[in-house]
């Protein structure tokens, strides 16, 4: 099965990904990063969006601290379910949801990942689909590993049905390649954006990390690659307090280069940031440290680039 997030998957979707229109940018690229000030506070929650005529495609990050689902497709309110034990003090919780929208579009996919804000470790996963065939899975970190459980309809009748009732179950273990070099820390490919707008100052140095995908783990190395001329133009809200920015800026330019790290035996996987599987570009302002666009390839969707349309900053 592949490992595309399902808004990507879906051929509706197709007409909508080959439509995106990618915004101009002058190319300067050759320029090294500049050193930038310690940055007070950050983001809590980012909107990337691209649109095209009646059809568009959203992708929205929030920080927020672990929460209860009544549906269970988190955990119970009494503690995590199905093995993962219990939220630490200090954990939050990144949800990001992608949806397509427009005539014959209504697609929602969804990710919620417990971490330690202090390294962006990661300590539990969902992931769910509520779009053709619903599932949830949910995955825990151990020591040894990541352990892996799947929860569906068992038919039509379940469909409508929250998570915590499906009766379908299947449980899987993925466990950590036994040379672990680099991986002092096990993150998410989506705290990339948490890791990187939170840094006092940007790197100069190439940043590794390791990050759990699907099945196995991928070592990524975050490259600083010079600046490029933007016109960003999105809402900034603070204090409940809104701002339209539109300006110029010289966006910090970071690439995304990966290894697969599958243990032995295992069938190596492709990486993937919000769908995006390779030439993945993040731009940040190089004051505010806000992503302004993240683009990449998806397979035979070709480019896709998603553009900062609304941040809420602390």
């Amino acid at each position: 099965m592949s490992s595309l997030p399902p808004f990507l998957r879906l051929g509706r979707a197709l007409v909508l990904l080959a439509a995106l229109v990618l915004p101009a940018s002058t190319g300067r690229t050759a320029e090294p990063a500049p050193p930038v000030p310690p940055v007070d506070g950050g983001w809590r929650e980012l909107t990337f969006t691209a649109t095209r005529f009646t059809a568009a495609l959203s992708v929205r990050l929030r920080l927020e601290p672990v929460v209860a689902d009544a549906e269970g497709a988190n955990r119970p309110a009494a503690g995590r379910a199905d093995g993962c034990g219990e939220p630490a003090a200090d954990e939050q919780q990144l949800t990001v949801v992608l949806s397509s929208r427009g005539p014959g579009l209504n697609n929602r996919y969804e990710e919620r990942v417990c971490f330690a804000p202090a390294d962006n470790s990661l300590r539990a996963r969902v992931r769910r689909n509520r779009e053709g065939d619903p599932w949830l899975k949910r995955y825990c970190r151990e020591e040894a590993g990541v352990r892996r459980f799947t929860v569906e309809p068992a038919g039509a009748g379940e469909e409508g049905l929250a998570p915590a009732t499906w009766s379908e179950r299947e449980t899987s273990f993925y466990p950590f390649p036994a040379d672990l070099s680099g991986c002092d820390q096990v993150s998410d490919p989506a705290l990339i954006l948490h890791l990187l707008s939170r840094r006092s100052v940007l790197p100069e140095q190439p940043l590794a990390l390791c990050v759990f995908g699907r099945q196995h783990l991928h070592r990524l190395t975050v490259r600083s690659v010079g600046m490029e001329t933007l016109q960003p133009s999105y809402n900034r809200l603070t204090a409940g307090q809104e701002q339209t920015v539109s300006e110029q800026v010289d966006a910090v330019v970071y690439t995304l280069a990966s290894e697969p790290l599958p243990a032995p035996g295992q069938a190596a996987e492709p990486f993937s940031l919000l769908g995006l599987r390779q030439d993945i570009r993040i731009h940040l302002h190089p004051q505010t440290l806000l992503p302004l666009r993240v683009s990449g390839t998806a397979g035979l969707f070709g480019t896709v680039t998603l553009n900062l349309e609304q941040a809420t900053v602390d």
